[in-house]
């Protein structure tokens, strides 16, 4: 199935046309397009700026007919939509007038019938135009058109999920749309690109980009700015018609599985300088989140160990390695995604390492492995290296001190080995003191203790004196 869209402009008109000349039509068909043809969504896109009705009308009709049964089309304008007397819906093109809107205006059910000729099963129509409710309102106020009876009749006949017509229009059916100076497109269209490029569209969190999402996204977004615009959404089909994926969402959710699976499950399988290189690695694709990273050897390991579809030796393989930089593939970033840093570090040496050379590279006694309580969540390396500078500084200090409690020791020990003087007086003194003890309590008077210390003072200051 091929993704085809066709976009139409709509802004410049002759003087004497009757019709005012709009600014941003021009813009809005360029900003699409970059979208569109982004990886996000694939489409092929083909132009039309400005054209007479008639060019108009034969080329849109040369495009549906090429479509095949599957392929999904996209048709979006933006221009000014008129009214005609009957209240039916046109779409200006660069020679239409004002007055005879029947001749030179593109009418919307002219568009339709060519669509329901060509069987065409999956079809999106965008309009950033005024009135462009009236699509879906059916024709002449009838509330059943005869669009809607060949959008019903067209999903009919399709039984498979995915096809059938869908419609999102800037107003409602007697709603002028808006477009302002300070967005550079039309005020409807700029919700589209926003939410299209930035992957806000996909509401339902679920990596892709329904056009059910982005009616929705962008409904909620014109609401949130008070707008004076209300986007109608219509049409018809079976399950979903899917515009595109968000795949920076999708690499996010990948993300997240890998460093869950590889700190929960692998940590302690790799020597620690093979971990930190997975973590560096990690560290730099969420910083980029550059979606090329799908086609990186690297990611693709990681993504196949988180689902145990790969061993470890084949992952220690890839990031033994100081070269943990994402591997892209050639060709050059595309203009909107940001750069990201190839090959850090220095280059790999020419073989990898065999499995004696990863074991011996595994931390020795010296360096006790990490337990439980030891563990950093992913992407931590410079807080655990923070910790461990800590916890050398807290080793060094706490043996510096321990080093000069042990000097002062010997110190103490080599002074009293040099004066043994000392260890004489206080045995002398130590031994008047019992003797004076023992004869106060046999004479029954503090007398001989007191003589006793006297004379034990007397010797010491003898001795001491030596």
């Amino acid at each position: 199935m091929k993704k085809r869209a066709i976009l139409i402009a709509s802004s410049d008109f002759s003087p004497d046309s009757g019709i005012e000349t709009l600014r941003f039509p021009v813009n809005d068909v360029n900003a699409m397009e970059d979208t569109l043809r982004s990886e996000d969504f694939n489409f092929e896109v083909k132009r039309i700026i400005n054209e007479y009705c008639s060019d108009v009308k034969e080329k849109l009709e040369k495009w549906i007919s090429e479509a095949d049964y599957e392929d999904l089309l996209l048709i979006y304008f933006s221009g000014h939509g008129k009214l005609n007397r009957g209240r039916e819906l046109f779409l200006s093109c660069a020679n239409t007038r004002d007055t005879s809107l029947n001749a030179t205006g593109l009418e919307y059910r002219w568009l339709m019938n060519v669509v329901h000729d060509h069987s065409v099963q999956s079809v999106a129509v965008i309009l950033d135009c005024c009135y462009a409710g009236r699509a879906i309102a059916g024709s002449r106020g009838t509330a059943r058109g005869a669009i809607e009876e060949q959008v019903r009749a067209a999903v009919a006949e399709s039984a498979e999920s995915g096809q059938g017509y869908f419609f999102l229009g800037a107003s409602g059916a007697n709603q002028t749309a808006e477009e302002r100076e300070q967005d550079g497109y039309g005020r409807f269209t700029r919700q589209i690109i926003d939410g299209l490029s930035s992957g806000d569209a996909d509401i339902d969190d679920d990596g892709k980009i329904s056009a059910k999402d982005l009616a929705t996204y962008v409904k909620s977004q014109l609401r949130r700015q008070n707008a004076s615009q209300e986007p109608i959404e219509g049409g018809g089909y079976q399950g979903e018609l899917i515009l595109g994926c968000n795949r920076r969402k999708q690499l996010k959710a990948a993300l997240s599985t890998i460093q869950e699976s590889l700190w929960n499950k692998w940590n302690n399988h790799f020597t620690r300088e093979t971990f930190r290189n997975i973590e560096d690695y990690l560290d730099q694709v969420q910083k980029t989140l550059d979606i090329r990273v799908f086609e990186d050897p690297k990611f693709l390991i990681l993504k196949k160990l988180s689902l145990r579809d790969a061993k470890i030796e084949e992952v220690a393989k890839v990031f033994w390695s100081t070269s943990v930089g994402p591997d892209l593939p050639a060709g050059g970033a595309p203009e909107t995604a940001r750069p990201l840093p190839l090959n850090v570090g220095s280059p790999p040496p020419s073989q990898p390492p065999t499995e004696a050379q990863e074991q011996a590279a595994r931390p020795q006694s010296s360096e006790e492995p990490k337990t439980d309580t030891q563990s950093e969540s992913p992407l931590a390396t410079t807080a655990w290296d923070r910790m461990r500078e800590s916890t050398k500084q807290q080793l060094l200090t706490y043996n510096r001190h321990r080093g000069e409690r042990a000097a002062q020791r010997k110190q103490h020990r080599a002074e009293r080995a040099a004066h043994p003087v000392a260890s004489e007086v206080w045995w002398t003194l130590a031994a008047l003191f019992v003797v004076g003890t023992g004869l106060s309590f046999a004479v029954g008077h503090v007398f001989p203790l007191f003589l006793a210390f006297g004379v034990a003072i007397i010797i010491g200051a003898a001795l001491a004196g030596q």
